[in-house]
């Protein structure tokens, strides 16, 4: 909504800023919801001043529609009130704008119906969609209105220091002389501010509506079947380039010259990235689509984006992802020829090119950095805390005080008494020790001094805003790691050849007409025999082979394996005080997704540590991090939290355990070298940890294991923690069928360890089992 000019006689009732009614602005007070006592916020979010506007749409992001309401109900947030902050998205007045942005994102990110979240999808796609154009054309036209008025705007160069900006050296400034050029620089930074502000909230809110709802991405397009996508892919694209424009011209800009300003724009290009990276995710029809939309543009962008040091690492890491999961999809999928998928696998492998380079930069924990953050982290959580005390202690005080109900006059007379023996005291000390009571003196008018100006620390000046600024900072430092290792994962998962599909047969593909037939079958066994005769041999795409050896090359497996030591020591370092949930909760992803990218190393890239001593002590390094938290495990599953497997701790061992799993199938070298001490580790997985995924791989494991040849003591060793676990009424459902499988192998061969088959009654262990 436009603002108006205030005038100086104003009826009452009416305000300066929105007065006034504009198209985007017609539903205000007065309507169907007027006058209804349960409508009155409706009522507020759709009045004709934006102020009020602004007001409640603010209170709703901190009540009805914050984080910990959403996630417990989402019953108060009923569909008109829905449609309503849908609908102020689209206001004229930014702040309003950016308001309704903010609540639907939050309620995209943690309402927790299906229902609802079809429903908003819905409603917000074309929304987000005409949102985000009307913010590009904003822009273009500051951008444009900046350089027509280029000669006449202050500009930074390298002989102009910013001070002599406004004003010659040395030359008196007239009374209101440069008034007008700040107040312009003012209104342009602050018009500037509120549209950026918007452009990265809509983004939030597309890359999170295309994440959680498989149909959020056609949602946001507007275009007609011909053009699908198009609409959608024009828009981001005109943000990634006005982005970039930005960026490299701000530092010669006043209005664009700051920190706050700098960073939306950087976070604009960071979600327009996210958002093609995440629209990419098993979406043949959209990679098609990006091919094709304007003979490859957004290709070509990405890939500039990707490539330019100039630019944020989150948005190149995005960019880096788009284009991995657009190769993956290409050749997975049979789409273009065989020179689109060659050029997307040369992108990517080429030495001359930046992506591998990229993700090896990125895929490091410097422990020395990692450990002052959360150390600071720390702190701020302590003081936080100390603060919160003191506060409830001082509530208590004046609680206890109240029950009293001590008279005015004995509080002044106790406070006198305390007064003459604080007197007495003195004199003494007087006479005895002048010279100390001097300095005792000096130093207590020292701390007056000091409690009449305190620094801002020792006030305590929002301990909560510097906890805040903290947990950001851990955050800035984690985030480049997790999102480099995610997109190595997905370019080491490859695309094997037994596996491709035509793009024409996974459009309308019905999963529920696909029956099991006696084909699929003699497919199976054929391919089970052929992983039995050799496990480690797989049939790689020839684009896979280039890649993988691209991979090695640029010594990325290395860098993720080192990350297994760094994060465990970082997690468990004895000089640091006991971590805040929301650094252990970080290390523990970071555990999880390095075992997963391992995984996709260490079993489709078989030129990597290929010999026995470099896979023994690959295996031995898993084991090392596994019994670093396996007592941590053990304590939560000896506090009865059996199965918790949200815990930091569990999040970082299932990856590791699975990691080691995917080592045993893959490596056939590896079997014959596993340890005692290696086999008590995986018995104790089994046995102690009480979580689910973790005892089925020890259970898969101990298959493994078992199909290589054992003496009888170990069979029977073995034999006796699947029996006991298998036992336990609290056994998750998953183990149980894991055991049940790894003994069906095991005693299959009626002549094969028959002795401890009848010795530890397996026979009447599977009886037991039946329902």
């Amino acid at each position: 909504m436009g603002k108006q000019t205030r005038r100086k006689r104003t009826q009452k009732g009416r305000g300066g800023k929105g007065s006034g009614t504009s198209s985007n602005n017609s539903a205000i007070a007065g309507g169907d919801d007027a006058g209804s006592g349960t409508n009155a916020v409706l009522t507020r979010i759709r009045h004709a001043d934006a102020r009020t506007r602004h007001a409640a749409l603010t209170a709703l992001s901190a009540t009805l529609v914050c984080p910990e309401s959403l996630a417990k109900s989402t019953k108060l947030v009923t569909p008109q009130l829905r449609k309503a902050i849908c609908e102020r998205i689209l206001d004229d007045d930014m702040e309003v704008s950016f308001a309704a942005c903010g609540c639907m994102n939050n309620y995209v990110s943690f309402a927790t119906s299906a229902a609802a979240e079809q429903e908003v999808a819905q409603l917000l796609g074309p929304i987000i969609q005409k949102r985000l154009e009307t913010c590009c054309t904003s822009i273009a036209h500051q951008l444009e209105v900046a350089a027509a008025t280029k000669s006449t705007t202050p500009m930074l160069d390298d002989n102009t220091p910013a001070a002599a900006i406004g004003h010659e050296k040395g030359k008196r400034k007239k009374k209101g002389g440069n008034k007008g050029t700040s107040s312009t620089n003012k209104a342009t930074e602050s018009a500037f501010h509120a549209v950026w502000a918007v452009t990265d909230m809509c983004l939030r809110v597309a890359s999170k509506l295309i994440e959680v709802n498989p149909e959020g991405l056609q949602l946001l397009d507007t275009g007609t079947n011909q053009e699908r996508y198009y609409s959608f892919l024009q828009a981001v694209m005109e943000v990634q380039k006005l982005s970039q424009t930005v960026l490299r011209d701000a530092p010669k800009q006043i209005w664009m010259n700051n920190e706050i300003q700098i960073s939306l724009v950087q976070d604009s290009l960071m979600c327009a990235c996210r958002s093609i990276h995440s629209a990419l995710d098993e979406n043949p029809e959209f990679a098609q689509t990006m091919l094709s939309f304007n003979n490859g543009d957004m290709v070509s962008m990405l890939t500039s984006i990707a490539q330019a040091m100039d630019m944020p690492v989150l948005a190149r890491l995005h960019a880096t992802g788009a284009i991995v999961a657009l190769r993956q999809t290409v050749i997975t999928f049979n789409l273009g020829n065989e020179s689109v998928q060659k050029t997307l696998n040369d992108t990517i492998c080429s030495s001359s090119s930046s992506f591998l380079a990229l993700l090896n930069q990125c895929l490091v924990l410097k422990q020395e950095e990692a450990s002052a953050c959360a150390g600071k982290l720390v702190q701020a959580q302590e003081a936080l805390a100390k603060e919160k005390e003191d506060s409830q202690i001082e509530k208590e005080v004046i609680q206890t005080i109240e029950s009293k109900q001590e008279s005015s006059r004995d509080i002044a007379k106790r406070q006198k008494e305390r007064k003459a023996e604080k007197a007495a005291a003195a004199a003494v000390a007087k006479d005895t020790a002048a010279l100390v009571n001097m300095e005792v003196n000096d130093e207590i008018q020292d701390d007056n001094a000091e409690e009449e100006t305190p620094p801002k620390e020792a006030r305590g000046e929002d301990k909560a805003e510097t906890y805040g600024l903290a947990v950001d900072n851990w955050h800035e430092l984690i985030a480049p790691i997790k999102l480099a290792l995610e997109v190595t994962t997905n370019m080491c998962a490859g695309c094997q050849v037994g596996d491709v599909e035509t793009f024409e047969s996974h459009i309308g593909e019905d999963d529920d007409d696909i029956m099991w037939g006696s084909d699929d079958e003699a497919q199976l066994q054929t391919m089970q025999h052929d992983a039995n005769a050799n496990d480690s041999s797989i049939q790689l795409n020839p684009l896979d082979k280039v890649l993988f050896d691209a991979v090695v090359a640029a010594g990325l497996p290395e860098r993720v394996f080192v990350l297994v030591d760094d994060v465990s020591q970082c997690l468990f370092d004895p000089n640091t005080k006991q971590l805040p949930n929301v650094v252990t909760m970080e290390l523990g992803e970071l555990h999880s997704k390095t075992g997963a990218c391992l995984g996709n190393m260490i079993c489709n890239i078989s030129s990597w540590r290929e010999d026995n001593q470099s896979i023994i002590a690959f295996w031995s390094t898993l084991c090392k991090a596994m019994s670093t938290l396996l007592s941590s495990l053990v304590t939560s599953s000896s506090n009865n939290i059996q199965g918790d497997s949200e815990s930091p701790t569990a999040i970082g061992a299932g990856g590791l355990c699975n990691t080691m799993t995917i080592s045993l199938r893959s490596r056939p070298n590896l079997r014959t070298n596993i340890g005692s001490s290696d086999l008590d580790l995986i018995l104790n997985l089994l046995t102690k940890t009480g979580d689910a995924a973790i005892q089925r791989d020890a259970a898969t494991m101990l298959g493994i294991l078992c199909n290589e040849v054992h003496p009888d003591e170990i069979n029977a060793k073995v034999c006796t923690s699947l029996l006991s676990v298998l036992s336990f009424s609290s056994t998750n459902v998953m183990v149980r069928n894991e055991i049940l499988n790894v003994l069906m192998d095991v005693y299959g061969d009626d002549e094969l360890y028959a002795k401890v088959f009848e010795q530890k009654d397996v026979l009447g262990h599977f009886q037991q089992s039946l329902p």
